[in-house]
């Protein structure tokens, strides 16, 4: 953020929100998003556009209001230590998505132990009742 720039208040943003779709930087490489539905339904979403081997990439940090502008800034600023490390944090995020939705269900589980467990029992009971 530029030293004369002031912060954002709560009221500017959702003032920014009430005229309608939004895409505006708020400084340190956070950007302020918003669909036109969404502006009307007071949200919107916060994203961390950076550069990381010649590449734009962007990280979505979190939804507005849920997550307050001061969080978010503290949220960009810990991506970006990283991605000075060389650290693709938008990757990141989407690995640990997609490790998330291939976590096992309650039924799968369930699946799993009767096969593991239950089904040999019986199939041990089964080959003694036919013998």
């Amino acid at each position: 953020m530029d030293k004369q720039q002031r912060p954002l208040t709560d009221r500017e943003l959702k003032a920014l929100l009430a005229n309608g779709a939004i895409d505006r930087s708020v400084g340190e490489g956070v950007t302020f998003v918003a669909s036109a539905t969404a502006a009307r339904n007071g949200k919107a979403t916060w994203v961390l556009r950076f550069r990381l081997n010649n590449r734009a990439r962007e990280k979505v940090l979190g939804r507005y209001p849920e997550l307050p502008l001061k969080d978010a800034r503290e949220q960009a600023r810990q991506d970006r230590a990283q991605i000075e490390q060389g650290v693709d944090v938008a990757t990141m995020k989407q690995a640990v998505k997609a490790r998330l939705n291939e976590a096992a269900t309650v039924q799968s589980l369930g699946e799993h132990w009767h096969a593991r467990h239950i089904q040999p029992m019986y199939a041990g009971a089964l080959e003694t009742v036919l013998e």
